[in-house]
């Protein structure tokens, strides 16, 4: 074997979700593959965003979000929200994204994703330029 530059790349590719964040009247969606289970039967989970994410800081202000998984037919859609700002569109608008309510979160999922999973933030870990939310999960669902 030989060395290679950067780690990263031994990770990737992995799954994709969609993350929903919602503060106020402002709903965003973007896509994150930085998802994992801390402890499952404490149901905790993590994700890592950068703080200069129009997610972060929805998150950071509301204390919830949801992830999705995304059918097939969502990965067109999972592309661009992964390459768009909500700082600069109404991504839900300007993509016509159906959402519902909540079950026990007031940040809504998409519709008709694989499954979703609601969680409130537990604890933030400040990493450099990015942040771990450490966070309870509250519902979760799947087809």
């Amino acid at each position: 074997m030989k060395e290679v530059e950067s780690f990263y790349r031994l990770l990737h590719p992995k799954m994709a979700f969609f993350l929903v964040s919602k503060w106020k009247e402002k709903t965003n969606l973007m896509a994150l593959a930085w998802a994992m289970p801390v402890d499952d039967e404490a149901n905790l989970l993590a994700i890592s965003l950068y703080k200069e994410n129009f997610s972060y800081e929805l998150i950071k202000r509301a204390g919830e979000f949801v992830l999705c998984i995304p059918s097939k037919e969502q990965l067109p859609l999972l592309w661009k929200v992964g390459t768009t700002s909500g700082r600069k569109i109404d991504k839900v608008r300007q993509y016509s994204i159906e959402l519902e309510n909540g079950v026990k979160s007031r940040v809504p999922h998409l519709k008709n994703c694989l499954g979703f999973i609601e969680c409130k933030v537990e604890q933030e870990l400040d990493v450099s330029e990015h942040a771990i939310f450490l966070a309870r999960v509250l519902y979760a669902a799947a087809d």
